[in-house]
């Protein structure tokens, strides 16, 4: 069974890492960000939940796909 194309957001955080994460995140991830370096709480948040789009290196590596 073939999966279904979702859109997705790809972006940086704050040392540069490169993420690929589903676009309904986009907004969660912005906050997160923006409130990592002074909350435990922003952290743990973003280690829970956007550490598994992490794509562990150059963003040109990933093999993404597109409904042309």
């Amino acid at each position: 069974m073939e999966k279904e194309l979702k859109r997705v957001y790809i972006t940086q955080d704050n040392d540069g890492h490169n993420y690929v994460i589903p676009y309904e995140l986009r907004a969660d991830f912005i906050v997160t960000m923006a409130n990592y370096e002074t909350s435990d709480d922003a952290q743990e948040h973003f280690d829970a939940v956007f550490s598994q789009y992490a794509t562990g290196g150059d963003i040109n590596l990933i093999e993404l796909y597109a409904r042309i």
